[in-house]
């Protein structure tokens, strides 16, 4: 038997918490943990543990894996370094039996350069819900904690830059987060306006239903592992303006028109937020269709990937 834990005082908001919600399809129990202690049945052979090193799955006979879910740079800009340094210092020791990356890219990294490459895997976002699809499309979201991955002010003045031309009318930019004052303040001040503030819903249906009327989604951020935003607006037919960093997202209408290659340039994120805006009705139509076959294909692929791996730790544990 294969479990994944997750302390219950971390669980909730962000991609993290969705993947372990996923491995359920997979025939993995899912145990929420307090204070290092959980449940765990004598058959156990492996515990997966998500989030934080307080989501460390207790030690006991059975072997103990935990998941990773930032890339590099992301980790650099987010003060996560002591945390994938705490993992790998725990693998050498043999206090920890196997890291699981939702990265690819740092999982084959790992695999290739570690004293460990036979511990180490890819372990796929995954998403098993439902979707709205809205032909009401009223507003332009910028999702996403507040963080230094995100990229937002960028974002921002990009939107404001486009905001007093005569072809560009947005009635609502809306932004969700954990930390709006900073950005708030900022925003206030060089534009004399204020944008609309999304709670983050514990329920994701509800941010989903925003998302699904939005017109596009902004997500030009510097680094990405999966990016949930984008897959989500990918499954309500909403194209996503974002940067190169997400390997996945790539179509011949996506290419023209939703890809930064300078995350820094605030005149070409404008200029490409202006001709996503105006789209002529019928390529716009076509590129919802395209955005919604490539989420389709790679969550087929990622679900593919994930039963395969568990079918390989199932037949060595």
């Amino acid at each position: 038997m294969i479990i994944a834990s997750f302390e219950k005082s971390a669980f909730g908001r962000g991609g993290i918490s969705l993947i372990y919600e996923s491995l359920s399809h997979f025939g993995i129990n899912l145990v929420l943990q307090e204070n290092n202690k959980a449940e765990i049945s004598k058959d156990t052979k492996l515990v997966i543990g998500f989030g934080h090193p307080s989501c460390l799955p207790p030690q006991g006979d059975w072997k103990r894996g935990m998941v990773y879910a930032s890339p590099m740079l992301q980790s650099e800009l987010s003060d996560e370094l002591p945390i994938i340094t705490f993992y790998t210092e725990l693998m050498r020791r043999g206090h920890l039996d196997y890291l699981f990356f939702t990265d690819s890219e740092l999982a084959g990294a790992f695999q290739f350069f570690n004293q460990f490459p036979d511990r180490v895997f890819w372990l796929p976002a995954c998403d098993f819900r439902t979707f709205s699809i809205s032909e009401e499309r009223s507003h332009v979201l910028v999702p996403g904690l507040f963080r230094a991955n995100k990229n937002n002010i960028n974002q921002l003045i990009a939107l404001h830059v486009n905001r007093n031309k005569d072809n560009f009318i947005i009635d609502d930019v809306l932004l969700t987060g954990s930390d709006k004052e900073a950005l708030s303040n900022f925003y206030h001040n060089i534009s004399g306006h204020s944008f609309k503030w999304v709670p983050y819903f514990d329920d994701r249906d509800k941010l989903n239903q925003i998302v699904s009327k939005s017109k596009f989604i902004m997500q030009v951020s510097l680094s990405e592992s999966f990016c949930y935003s984008v897959y989500e607006a990918c499954m309500s037919k909403v194209p996503s303006i974002t940067s190169f960093n997400l390997d996945w997202y790539r179509g011949e209408l996506i290419n023209k028109y939703c890809l930064i290659e300078n995350v820094d340039s605030v005149p070409r994120m404008a200029y490409q937020i202006n001709k996503l805006y105006n789209l002529d009705t019928e390529t716009y139509k076509a590129l919802c269709e395209e955005v919604y076959s490539v989420g389709v294909k790679t969550m087929d692929n990622h679900i593919y990937e994930t039963t395969k791996l568990f079918n390989y730790l199932k037949s060595v544990l």
